[in-house]
């Protein structure tokens, strides 16, 4: 594979799929990706209950905590970085501080090539899936540059599909 790229689950995917084994081999199959993902989707996203009283309190603060998806992304990807990716990668995201794009890319270093930074995977997989007013942003740092933060939202909010459009 060239590059693997995706908003959201996409994300998601894309990332789970990039990982390798001490081996070499796939650490997941794309079904392996969504097994959990479907079995653990209640957990991370509850059923909520039809109230006026939810519906009053859903506009003044997040429908869902982020833990439970947090504790899911830390199961599936651990510590693992970026630069654990068997492939070249780009992922989503909307700075909520700059109101801009910001995507989070892994690809070889050449020449003078500026390095994109390094991130834990689970902390890029959070940011491109914080869906606005469902779960609060994430706020993440590259590896070994913590001061540097960022305040991040879901990749649809620019690019609900990254990939360009190719004519038939």
């Amino acid at each position: 594979m060239d590059v693997l790229g995706g908003t959201s689950t996409g994300a998601l995917i894309a990332l789970a799929l990039s990982l390798r084994n001490k081996d070499g081999t796939e650490r997941f199959t794309a079904s392996q990706v969504v097994q959990p993902y479907e079995r653990r989707g209640t957990e991370i996203f509850p059923p909520s209950f039809r109230s006026a009283l939810h519906t009053a309190v859903h506009a003044f603060r997040h429908k869902y905590s982020s833990r439970p998806f947090e504790r899911f992304l830390l199961d599936v990807f651990g510590a693992e970085s970026l630069q654990a990716a068997a492939t070249n990668l780009l992922v989503t995201s909307f700075d909520t501080e700059a109101m801009q794009p910001h995507c989070i890319k892994k690809r070889p270093v050449r020449g003078d090539w500026v390095n994109d930074g390094d991130y834990c995977m689970r902390d890029v997989a959070r940011a491109s899936a914080a869906a606005p007013t469902y779960v609060p942003p994430a706020h993440i740092s590259p590896i070994g540059k913590e001061p540097e933060k960022f305040s991040l939202v879901e990749g649809a909010m620019f690019a609900n599909n990254p990939t360009p459009r190719i004519p038939a």
